[in-house]
């Protein structure tokens, strides 16, 4: 697990040296131990209707992290973002950021992500969700449009979409307002807003851009055979000889 300092290192270390100084050498090498081909975990803090978590999904993560990283990368999407909830009569209302159509595709990804449990189901149609979003598609169309782009079963289809527009479509929202407003250490100020390890700071938020690469900095382990092109771009990156310690990058050089 990643403790806090070890973040705040991570853009601070930059040679063998200093991490001795700094009496952390042994406690990296252990990390790089216990750490070998682990995956990253991935959380996504998002809301449907945001340009900028659109511009996230669609050209960060499906474009390069869902292509290249997927062997070394778990994916966690919570579509809530900037909504916020109030309690009257033992009663939950949620209102977003932008508006009753985005909470419509707020619970929708919700839903989706719920029943298809497998990631390889789920982001294809988020993925497709988001882009009907940004031409302003409704939400229905939008469901039914994918659906069927995607190839879902037709039984898991109508099952999402009463979820979607049922109490168990609320409630799967209550959960995600409960994980967006419960991250740690530090809450999340915009969207989009990553975690990496469960690990949410306002520093990791520099990392969006680039992100790819950041990930591969972190990532400790193999290299994916079955990617040519993810290999390449490792093979262009291994002249830097790189320790990990709970985020702490130290260069030999």
């Amino acid at each position: 697990m990643l403790n806090y300092f070890g973040f705040y290192a991570f853009t601070l270390v930059q040679s063998e040296n200093v991490a001795t100084e700094c009496s952390v050498l042994d406690a990296c090498l252990y990390y790089n131990t216990s750490q070998l081909d682990k995956k990253i975990k991935l959380t996504l803090l998002y809301e449907t209707l945001c340009p900028d978590c659109q511009e996230f999904i669609l050209n960060t993560l499906q474009r390069y992290v869902w292509k290249y990283g997927q062997d070394f990368v778990d994916f966690n999407l919570i579509p809530y973002g900037n909504a916020r909830r109030t309690q009257l009569n033992n009663t939950w209302t949620i209102q977003c950021q932008h508006g009753p159509v985005e909470c419509a595709l707020n619970k929708l990804h919700g839903c989706a992500i719920s029943k298809l449990v497998y990631l390889g189901k789920w982001f294809p149609l988020i993925v497709c969700l988001e882009e009907a979003a940004k031409l302003k598609m409704d939400p229905d169309a939008a469901f039914l449009l994918c659906s069927k782009k995607k190839k879902l079963d037709k039984t898991l289809s109508i099952s999402i979409y009463k979820s979607a527009n049922s109490v168990e479509g609320d409630l799967i929202q209550l959960q995600m307002s409960e994980i967006t407003e419960n991250v740690k250490p530090h809450p999340h100020y915009f969207v989009p807003w990553i975690l990496i390890n469960d690990l949410s700071t306002a520093q990791l938020q520099i990392y969006q851009n680039g992100f790819f690469n950041f990930l591969c900095d972190w990532h400790h382990g193999s290299v994916p055979q079955d990617s040519a092109e993810f290999t390449n771009l490792f093979k262009q990156r291994k002249n830097l000889q790189v320790y990990k310690c709970n985020a702490i990058m130290i260069s030999i050089t």
